[in-house]
């Protein structure tokens, strides 16, 4: 998913519940393909992110932002590399 203002724009006449609506429906989505991208549990760059996922910086970075803030994912000493918080690796699948 890209999330440029370019997305959206079969939705410039939709109502604004309709578009919260589509926005709700996907967020979820991006952060299961997050999580998925990760579950290696190696170190892997913010930009490897983006670039396998199709998302913007600014969006990628408030996602990463939430998913440390509540445990999901690590981030590394020097902020530069995140990886699925070791925890979650240990669940059964």
């Amino acid at each position: 998913m890209e999330c440029s203002g370019n997305t959206y724009l079969k939705y410039i006449y939709a109502s604004p519940i309709q578009l919260f609506a589509v926005l709700i429906a996907e967020v979820p989505l991006v952060f299961g393909r997050i999580l998925n991208f990760l579950e290696d549990g190696s170190w892997h760059t913010p930009e490897e992110i983006k670039t396998d996922l199709g998302v913007s910086e600014g969006y990628l970075g408030k996602v990463i932002r939430f998913l440390v803030e509540y445990g999901f994912i690590d981030i590394a000493e020097d902020g530069r590399n995140v990886r699925l918080n070791s925890s979650f690796l240990q669940l059964p699948s």
